[in-house]
């Protein structure tokens, strides 16, 4: 056989799994069990905040939920906001630390406008949102009010009740807004150009 005529395609399990799923279910059921389990988690790595941000991946995982904090390289075929826009593309609802914003607000501007996904910021008590994330909350209904807490055992305590409950909600109300307005195109008069 000579070289090229038979490509050599390596696939770790999880593609091949995605492409078996992909292959006997098609990709809506398969994208709809991964935003009904995945959580995007934004936030600044320095000073304490990745520990805030371990704490709630564990208290998420121990909700059945999988949380992706964006802390690894990014693949070589996408840049750094296409890399953002896939995992929370993906994602059920994004949680986005807003202690210290640094980068959290640019990546909500590159997900935020594009795609109607969940994002539940969170804020202790004494924080105060910059402008631009300002903007954002009040133009699209998809980013919930900020979730204050006092402290990281008050953060953990209302976990359930603040954060998932209400990212879960807009979900479901996300997507019956989706099929409503599919369905309307799908009755509506053909248009002819």
């Amino acid at each position: 056989m000579a070289l090229g005529l038979a490509p050599v395609v390596a696939r770790s399990a999880a593609a091949s799994g995605v492409l078996e799923a992909l292959g006997n279910r098609g990709l809506g059921p398969v994208l709809d069990e991964l935003q009904d389990s995945v959580v995007l988690l934004l936030g600044n790595f320095s000073g304490g905040n990745l520990d805030r941000l371990l704490r709630i991946q564990a208290e998420l995982e121990r909700r059945r939920l999988y949380p992706v904090i964006f802390d690894f390289e990014r693949p070589p075929s996408s840049d750094y906001g296409e890399t953002v826009r896939l995992l929370a593309g993906l994602s059920g609802f994004v949680i986005a630390d807003m202690s210290d914003p640094r980068s959290v607000v640019m990546e909500l501007q590159l997900i935020v406008p594009d795609l109607a996904v969940p994002v539940v910021p969170l804020m202790s008590g004494h924080d105060m949102p910059v402008a631009l994330f300002a903007d954002l909350l009040g133009k699209y209904d998809w980013v919930l009010p900020p979730m204050r807490y006092r402290d990281l055992k008050d953060l953990v305590a209302r976990l359930d009740d603040d954060v998932v409950l209400p990212a879960q909600r807009k979900r479901a109300e996300l997507r019956e807004r989706k099929r409503t307005a599919a369905m309307g195109q799908a009755s509506g008069p053909l248009r002819h150009s």
